[in-house]
């Protein structure tokens, strides 16, 4: 009986295949729920996947992780140990200035992320063109969390973050990143201070040493100078990692600030102190104490007093000593500054731990300082290899402007440039693009312009952008292994491609294709595009075919199985399961004999690996009879009535166990495994116990284990009349 039949494409086990088919179905899919519970593939396993942070504004991600993430083919980043690029996950940014903050946050102390043994490239470029830009690797031992700054990003460009870690040490972990507008390098003596020209945000990246002089700060509450200080409580030293900056007032108002320590730590703790500069900017001497931060968390529940720390709305005290005295909270008043008037902050980490901070300005009072400005002219059309104009609009009415640092972005020629200018640019891609200019006094002020450009494309007519796709077709019918290979001619690389409509970019390889028709397209950097058909075919399916017995058959007879399929040119291999009653395993026809109604199946596999799969069903009786004599004779003469054995048809196969008792329960006679084929055994011939002494006439009691082919064991019993 045929209950039809059904396809796979891949290669199922042995195990799997003598499974019930209903069995095979659940375990199918629960399989697949529990796959996907479990092992569940991370979304931007790979670089042309990569998770696009959109803005660097203070970015902090929730939970990231590369649990179950997979190698994503590309080469091991140059300070990875062996193995690191298996479990590794990627990160897209674009950054908007040429600094930038990045923070790693993983295993270590009072750490709630569990990633350990991180490893960190960090690439520019293509997916798959990258060119390694720096690379990070925690050794054991070592805390998860660190921070790294960079000052040199090309604004426009994307940039990868890939990130991964020893196989077994995979986990959570959180990524911050920040860019900023990079400033001069800190200076750790107040006369040597860093001026500050606006109010832009910047990161210093680690605070360690004090410059030439150790104590500017003495006479302040960072002096250990308080109402409640005792007697050699805090040593005499004010500074231990410290950082000072300059500024003037360009307006009257308000000024808040807040200093946040790059590694988030709830425990860091960060003091400052602000001066006005009487004699001016460049004079530190005599410089008058405004606001004094020196507040600490010397017992456990003092928590308030560490961490952000700076200049609040809301505040009214002027300073706060050491201990986290009653109403401490780390936060200062606002600084009235007045117009014209020099200021400088000292920022020291009591904590020593070597972190810097990032600093965040507010309020209504202005820097003094020079306008960065620019604009951007185009005599043709404002197009890509077409010559843009960068024209300086900067002025400065405090003092003289002495550098200009133009950076023109991806895809610019040249890409950066100095002086004043005006600067011709040529752009060799159609698209967004990023212009900066920074300006420099001669007093040290830096201020930063950015301006967004869109440059259009410049698609020549008459180029002749052509798809030339390759094609591999699947394997197997529905097997789901088609690839199509995007190739173009007559094109601009670097190439944009897209599949059905999907979002442009640089994957050219698209594989676990289904048979169907595909529109495929192309963009080169100039904006000439072509868009096409592409067929990926399969093979014709299998059919594949079983006849069998119609009718049910008596449990121990014989039949055969037929199969057929199509097409057929195909070379087929046959593999038959359970084996059980079956003549051969590996033959098309094989003959059967089957242990009880039984469920067959046959794979097929051709030249290519290609299967198909065919059950059918067998019923069988299960009539299953006995027959044994009721009466036996002991006289030499009466030979053909002088044994006794037990009969039964085709179904049986052994009795396991025979049995004749007296009539007082002895047992007289036993034989056990006995085949019903085994010729030479004619049974019990009346002995006692197999001596040479024959039991008296009488009446008998017998007791018959049998076993079927089937499997099943049946006892029988009865009685036997024993006579002369």
């Amino acid at each position: 009986m045929v209950i039809g039949h059904w396809h796979v494409c891949f290669l199922c086990s042995r195990l799997f295949k003598n499974m019930d088919k209903r069995i095979r179905y659940v375990i199918v899919i629960i399989s697949v729920i529990l796959f996907h519970e479990s092992t569940a593939q991370i979304i931007n396993d790979n670089c042309f996947s990569a998770f696009n942070i959109n803005s660097l504004r203070d970015f902090c991600s929730e939970d990231f992780t590369n649990v179950n993430a997979t190698d994503s083919g590309e080469l091991r980043a140059s300070c990875w140990d062996n193995g690191a690029e298996e479990s590794d996950v990627w990160y897209s940014m674009t950054p908007r200035n040429s600094g930038l903050l990045l923070r790693f946050f993983g295993s270590g102390r009072n750490s709630q992320f569990s990633i350990d043994n991180v490893s960190i490239a960090i690439y520019e470029g293509r997916c798959n063109s990258l060119s390694e830009f720096d690379c990070i690797k925690r050794n054991d031992g070592a805390d998860d969390i660190f921070e790294k700054v960079y000052t040199q990003l090309v604004i426009g460009r994307i940039y990868y973050i890939r990130v991964s870690s020893s196989i077994t040490d995979a986990g959570t972990f959180q990524l911050c990143l920040s860019d900023f507008v990079p400033i001069p390098e800190p200076q750790q003596d107040c006369g040597k201070g860093v001026v500050l020209c606006d109010k832009s945000s910047f990161v210093v990246e680690k605070l360690e040493g004090f410059g030439l002089i150790q104590d500017e700060a003495n006479g302040s509450c960072l002096d250990g100078i308080g109402p409640n200080s005792l007697p050699g409580q805090m040593p005499d030293i004010t500074e231990i990692a410290s950082v000072w900056y300059r500024w003037t007032a360009a307006t009257s108002g308000d000024l808040t600030f807040t200093l946040f320590p790059n590694n988030e730590d709830s425990e860091e703790d960060l003091d400052f102190a602000i001066y006005r500069l009487p004699l001016g900017i460049n004079d530190c001497a005599g410089k008058e104490l405004l606001r004094c931060m020196a507040s600490g968390a010397p017992n456990p529940g003092d928590i308030i007093c560490l961490g952000p720390t700076g200049l609040r709305e809301g505040e009214t005290d002027e300073v706060e000593y050491v201990n986290c005295e009653m109403g401490s909270n780390n936060f200062l008043a606002p600084l009235e500054m007045i117009a014209g008037e020099s200021y400088v902050l000292i920022v020291n980490n009591f904590s020593n731990s070597g972190f810097g901070f990032n600093i965040e300005f507010g309020g209504s009072g202005e820097f003094l300082g020079p306008v960065a400005d620019f604009e951007f002219t185009t005599v043709d059309d404002f197009e890509c290899d077409k010559t843009i104009t960068f024209e300086n609009l900067s002025s400065s009415t405090t003092d003289q402007i002495v550098k200009y640092d133009w950076r023109f972005g991806e895809g610019a020629s040249p890409q950066n440039s100095s002086g004043e200018g005006p600067h011709d640019v040529i752009y060799s891609s159609f698209g967004p693009k990023i212009a900066v200019l920074t300006i420099e006094t001669d007093r040290g002020c830096q201020i930063t312009k950015v301006l967004d450009l869109e440059v259009a494309a410049c698609c020549d007519d008459l180029a002749q952008l052509t798809l030339t796709p390759e094609v591999i077709n699947l394997t197997c019918y529905e097997s789901g292994d088609g690839t199509i290979i995007a190739n173009v001619l007559n094109g601009s690389p670097e190439y944009l491609f897209s599949l059905d409509g999907g979002q442009l970019n640089p994957q050219s390889i698209y594989n676990g294709l289904s048979a169907g028709s595909y529109t495929l397209s192309a963009l080169d950097i100039k904006g000439c595009s072509v868009t096409g058909e592409v067929i990926v075919q399969q093979p014709e399916e299998i059919q594949l075919t079983l006849t069998g017995p119609q009718d049910t058959l008596e449990l121990g007879a014989g039949s055969r199985f037929f199969s057929e399929f199509s097409p057929g040119d195909r070379q087929v291999t046959y593999l038959w399961s359970p084996a059980q009653g079956l003549s051969c395993t590996d033959c098309p026809n094989p003959e059967v004999i089957p242990p009880g109604t039984s469920l067959y199946t046959l794979t097929i596999t051709d030249q290519d690996g290609c299967t198909q799969i065919a059950d059918i069903l067998i019923l069988t009786t299960d009539f299953k009879p006995l027959f044994a004599p009721n009466i036996m004779s002991l006289s030499p003469e009466n030979m053909g009535n002088g044994f006794f054995r037990i009969h039964s048809n085709i179904a049986a196969d052994i009795i396991e166990e025979i049995s004749v008792y007296d009539r007082w329960g002895s047992e007289i006679y036993s034989e056990k495994n006995i085949s019903f084929q085994d010729v030479s055994y004619s049974g019990w011939d009346g002995r006692v116990n197999m001596s040479n002494m024959k039991v008296n006439p009488g009446v008998y009691i017998w007791l018959a284990k049998v076993r079927f082919i089937d499997g099943e064991v049946r006892t029988f019993t009865g009685d036997l009349t024993v006579v002369d």
